[in-house]
């Protein structure tokens, strides 16, 4: 059964992040690599957008080899928000992908019903306000140690947490869950579509990891509509 780990905890510092480069948005479709989801919906197309999305993901994780009978030997993460995954597509690959990176479109009409005012919003406490992080170990050995370091600009300053989980024995599979309640995002509605980037980096103990860094980018705006 898969672990559940709930609490941040303290490292030493010699527990470090590599920066994952952040990848702006100007009013342009996600580069290749990047996956967007809208949470919430102030208008009709919103859920529209929210299934090709998704629909992406999942035809992206479709395109693995059908002929291969046996699990690749790995240990990979993926990250997933609301039940989506940003990085369902990597599955396709088999190498680490270095630069994954996702965007989270909330529109006004989500934050504004947030507790703050519109200089600082806070996130609610919610199902859809958690990010989970899932890593898997195929391979024949223990993934010693496993730590997630958070990292989350807010638009002022920076939170970071680290997120401890036990050994993985091979075969097994732990989640690990980020709550965004308590966290903020400053000046929600400023004009341009400015992110909040919070970086994600899973090491651990001799062990290559397949898309151990993440960027995801919150945006408190509506997903821009294109080609119309």
């Amino acid at each position: 059964m898969a672990e559940l780990v709930r609490h941040p905890e303290e490292l030493s510092p010699n527990v470090r992040r590599e920066d994952v480069k952040k990848k702006e948005q100007e009013e342009k479709a996600p580069p290749g690599g990047q996956t967007a989801i809208q949470m919430g919906s102030d208008d009709a197309d919103s859920g529209e957008n929210k299934d090709k999305a998704q629909n992406q993901g999942k035809e992206a994780a479709a395109s693995t080899d059908e002929d291969d009978a046996k699990p690749r030997e790995e240990i990979r993460v993926h990250y997933y928000q609301g039940g989506y995954c940003f990085n369902a597509w990597t599955d396709a690959y088999d190498y680490p992908i270095k630069a994954a990176a996702g965007v989270s479109y909330i529109p006004p009409a989500v934050w504004r019903n947030w507790a703050g005012d519109d200089t600082t919003r806070f996130f609610p406490d919610g199902e859809a306000w958690h990010i989970r992080v899932n890593i898997r170990n195929t391979t024949g050995n223990t993934y010693a140690a496993p730590v997630l370091h958070m990292s989350y600009n807010d638009g002022a300053e920076t939170t970071v947490r680290d997120y401890v989980a036990g050994p993985l024995e091979p075969g097994g599979s732990v989640d690990i869950d980020i709550p965004l309640a308590g966290l903020r995002i400053v000046n929600p509605g400023e004009e341009g579509y400015h992110a909040r980037p919070m970086q994600l980096d899973v090491q651990g103990i001799d062990h290559e990891l397949f898309n151990g860094h993440m960027n995801i980018d919150f945006i408190p705006k509506a997903q821009p509509h294109f080609g119309r």
